[in-house]
């Protein structure tokens, strides 16, 4: 229903959790092959509201099944655009899933966007901190992705394989600035670019000494043509050929 329908959560919720009602634990190991790759963002973002929806109705005690895990989830909202309409309630239930054991359960290769949702939590982009006060992430929310950032933190200290981790702290590691900002550029990425960029500085620098660009800006002339530039060099050459022979 939730895969075809095509309908909002508000139009479904009613039906879906009344279906659901006892057998919330059941359903939990029923999606575990859930692969939110092929799906639409808009179901993507039902499928949150779902999970949101049974947390009520769960034990206050209850582990996610061993295969239960949120991996391709947290691809999807550290690379995607991030809601108004929807951030509060879709970070409040990942963190309430996290609370119940799904933090452990990431895929090692899906670790660097755990991380990079934990920061979003914590840090918000520009974006993000323009909106109203009751669409940003909740203080419950933001407190418990601090805790987990610092256990995924200390994991990529204590254990060598977790080494790729390190640009995401880098008050410990001091790679480049993993700042929040609303592209979704990962730190791999910016580092790249960062290093490809002061490779070629010196080379772009040399090319400006040598060539002249059809249109330069200067700061009191405004801007200068070559064609000007030419014409007023004849000039001078012109002149200088006057005063050597008279008229």
């Amino acid at each position: 229903m939730i895969k075809r329908s095509g309908l909002p959560w508000t139009r479904v919720q009613d039906l879906v959790l009344s279906i659901a009602k006892d057998h919330e634990l059941e359903i939990l190991n029923a999606v575990t092959n859930f692969d939110p790759f092929h799906f639409t963002n808009h179901t993507m973002s039902v499928f949150l509201d779902f999970l949101g929806g049974l947390v009520p109705s769960l034990p206050s005690d209850f582990t996610v099944p061993p295969s239960f895990h949120l991996s391709g989830i947290m691809f999807l909202i550290a690379c995607r655009e991030r809601r108004l309409q929807t951030w509060r309630r879709h970070a409040d239930t990942i963190i309430a899933y996290f609370d119940h054991g799904a933090s452990h359960k990431i895929r090692f290769d899906h670790l660097r966007y755990a991380a990079r949702f934990l920061d979003v939590c914590i840090s918000e982009s520009p974006k993000m901190k323009k909106w109203d006060d009751d669409k940003r992430t909740s203080d419950h929310t933001r407190q418990r992705a601090m805790f987990y950032r610092e256990e995924l933190k200390a994991r990529a200290a204590q254990d060598p394989t977790y080494h790729w981790l390190r640009p995401y702290f880098p008050e410990v590691y001091d790679p480049p600035s993993s700042t929040v900002t609303d592209e979704h550029q990962l730190p791999e990425k910016a580092v790249l670019t960062s290093s490809l960029r002061k490779w070629l500085n010196p080379f772009r620098k040399a090319s400006r000494r040598m060539t002249l660009p059809e249109n330069e800006l200067d700061m009191e002339l405004g801007t200068i043509r070559r064609s000007d530039v030419d014409e007023s060099e004849n000039q001078q050459a012109e002149g200088t050929q006057f005063r050597r022979h008279g008229p």
